[in-house]
């Protein structure tokens, strides 16, 4: 349940229920590392203003991160938060580094949990994790940090490379093996890509890739849309540094691990084959399921501000489920959610049937909401809960 801060005021003024506006699911979160630039978080709209800012590719001897955001905008991303780490040596960071420190003043934190406080940031991409410079010691710490702030937040998913050369792309990888979560999605193998005239071909891992081929399918479609086959082709590669077979393929899928898949010979191109997160749960099973749930979520949870300046009754209850209706439907209209008709694709309750008296007196409003994905056909239920006027000390 995500709780509001509370107003203490005896009186307030009615606020109008405002439409829910969908939010963005496009923007990526990336850390590692950079010839130079902030430390804190920066934002970036393109690869030239990366570079101009942060530099340009020069090896992947120094760091993955400027090949992956590059990655990132060739295949269709538009904005990108950049959280460097690191200094412009070879040499090895620690864990810390990464994970940053949480208790530092806002201005001071850097790495994952500067990014923690960039609400915008629906994907993370770690590129650096395999590179040498990073302990291997330091790898399951970062890991685990990323994938426990996409839990901690429920508004983003982290996208984790598979190891180089691994042919079942991690799954016998204990790091890769341990996470459970749907937050979290795993892709490989590493991609070839052109390092310039004359010069041999470069390996880096794949996630700065595929968090733009996600972004550009929630500009074409929507995060409903799984990006897998000729909709979400990988673009500015030579190709996967591994060829795989059907069978292979397979199994990996059997095995929450997506591949990147070589189908030019068939005239499909390079495309993301799989869209599985972590999950052990079969509800959570797709990627593009947990991110129309953050995506439906989240949108409500902003949507609602207006609510907490409100006396927590009837009249409240009623305009709420009118508000969040209202989206669902419009989203629904869009190719969201499954069903013939709405009341097959969600329904929406906000009554006495979800609050106790206690949740009445206490000023917590809480709404039950049920979607019907594309994939699986169940529904999903999403919990809401806001801090209204009427709130005891």
């Amino acid at each position: 349940m995500s709780r509001l801060k509370s107003t203490t005021a005896t009186a307030v003024s009615r606020a109008a229920p405002q439409p829910i506006q969908g939010v963005s699911t496009d923007i990526t979160g990336f850390v590692g590392f950079t010839k130079r630039g902030p430390y804190r978080p920066w934002l970036v709209t393109s690869a030239a203003e990366f570079e101009k800012i942060f530099g340009a590719p020069v090896s992947p001897g120094q760091g993955f991160l400027p090949y992956a955001v590059r990655g990132f905008f060739n295949n269709g991303g538009h904005k990108a938060y950049i959280a460097r780490v690191g200094r412009g040596s070879n040499a090895k960071v620690a864990a810390c580094e990464f994970i940053g420190y949480r208790k530092a003043k806002p201005s001071q934190r850097r790495g994952l949990a500067a990014l923690a406080e960039i609400a915008e940031i629906s994907m993370l991409v770690l590129p650096e994790l395999a590179h040498t410079r990073v302990r291997t010691s330091s790898r399951r710490s970062i890991v685990a940090a990323a994938v426990a702030q996409c839990e901690a937040r429920r508004d983003r998913i982290v996208f984790i490379d598979a190891p180089a050369g691994a042919r079942d792309l991690g799954r016998s990888d204990p790091i890769i093996a341990n996470i459970k979560s749907g937050y979290a999605a795993v892709y490989g193998p590493w991609l070839e890509v052109p390092a310039g005239k004359r010069a041999p071909a470069i390996s880096l891992p794949a996630s700065g890739h595929v968090s733009g081929v996600y972004a550009r399918g929630d500009n074409e479609r929507g995060p409903w849309k799984a990006p897998a086959g000729m909709e979400a082709e990988v673009r500015g590669i030579i190709g996967p540094s591994l060829s795989l077979s059907e069978k292979e393929l397979q199994s990996l899928v059997d095995g929450r691990v997506n591949a990147i898949a070589d189908f030019r010979g068939a005239g499909r191109g390079i495309v993301l084959w799989g869209a599985r997160s972590r999950s052990v749960d079969p509800e959570w099973k797709y990627v593009n399921i947990r991110r129309l749930a953050i995506f439906i979520e989240v949108s409500i949870d902003r949507g609602l501000q207006w609510a907490v300046f409100e006396p927590n009754g009837e009249a409240l209850w009623a305009n709420v489920r009118t508000t969040i209706s209202d989206f669902l439907l419009n989203e629904w209209q869009r190719g969201a959610l499954q069903g013939a008709k709405p009341e097959h694709a969600f329904f929406v309750r906000c009554d006495r049937s979800t609050m106790t008296q206690e949740d009445i007196d206490n000023g917590r409003l809480i709404c039950q909401i049920g979607i019907a994905p594309i994939k699986p056909a169940e529904f999903v239920v999403i919990r809401i809960g806001l801090w209204t006027a009427k709130q005891t000390s």
